[in-house]
């Protein structure tokens, strides 16, 4: 090894000589790993002979790093130095936290639906009521006001279906409710009364019943999910592993297998072929 650092006048220190240790150093391989905290699950760690040498390599990727404006002087890279049984600690830390963070956005995101079927299951019982004030009467343009003050939803008639949709709320997580008619529901839960319609409160409610039901359905299973999302994502992380490797086959390979074998598999075309 032939380049030498003033460490104690780094700051001085030519950066082509700090490029020329960092290579020699990069040769020297060995049995003292170097990592970091961000790359320890996805890249390879360094390896050195002795832990001085991995500590030289930590300060002096620092300061070339530095100089070339890629990190902030005040902010420099944790690099961690130990054995390999340190560092494969270190990845199953990494990969414990990583997995408990995805399952926090993914509870969270659960959470969101949960909220917007619970406003959806409040706006359908207060839909209960005014079916219940205009039983008998005939369904107008009052019939509509009354339900929007009373849920809190926008409503209209469209297509054949009753609509609530959340009043200045848009994206995923807005509430809002189709109760469809006869065209695209199943027998007795159906919406039926439409502009000029006589109410029918008791069917109406019984229709209204079944949506709340699949609500509350809707519910149970988001937060069920929660408990098994963890465990799908590593399934699916195993299969994107094997597709990796796949579509490293030979091309006259993939393409015979597909034309000839492989074709119950058309959502998969592209491992054969690309």
């Amino acid at each position: 090894m032939k380049a030498k650092i003033d460490f104690k006048n780094l700051a001085k220190e030519n950066i082509a000589m700090i490029a020329a240790r960092l290579g020699d150093l990069n040769e020297d391989f060995g049995d003292v790993f170097v990592w970091t905290s961000d790359s320890v699950s996805v890249t390879k760690p360094e390896r050195f002979s002795s832990e001085e040498n991995a500590k030289e390599y930590g300060i002096l990727k620092n300061e070339f790093y530095m100089r070339r404006g890629m990190i902030d002087r005040n902010k420099p890279i944790n690099y961690m130095i130990g054995m390999e049984k340190d560092y494969q600690n270190a990845v199953k830390t990494c990969l414990r936290r990583k997995k408990n963070e995805e399952v926090k956005k993914y509870r969270e995101h659960v959470e969101k639906l949960v909220d917007r079927s619970n406003k959806e299951i409040l706006a359908l019982k207060a839909l209960k009521d005014v079916c219940r004030t205009f039983d008998g009467k005939v369904i107008n343009k009052r019939f509509l006001d009354a339900a929007k003050e009373a849920t809190g939803f926008y409503c209209s008639f469209y297509k054949g279906c009753l609509e609530l949709s959340a009043i200045n709320l848009y994206g995923e997580y807005a509430p809002g409710i189709t109760v469809h008619g006869s065209w695209g529901s199943q027998e007795n839960k159906e919406w039926k009364w439409l502009t000029g319609d006589r109410m029918e409160a008791e069917k109406a409610i019984g229709v209204i019943d079944w949506y709340i039901l699949d609500k509350n359905q809707d519910i149970a299973k988001y937060k069920d999910s929660v408990k098994h999302y963890a465990k799908y994502v590593d399934k699916v992380r195993k299969i994107e592993a094997s597709v990796h490797e796949l579509v490293k086959t030979d091309g006259t390979i993939r393409s015979w297998a597909r034309e000839h074998d492989l074709k119950t598999y058309p959502l998969f075309g592209h491992i054969w072929i690309c």
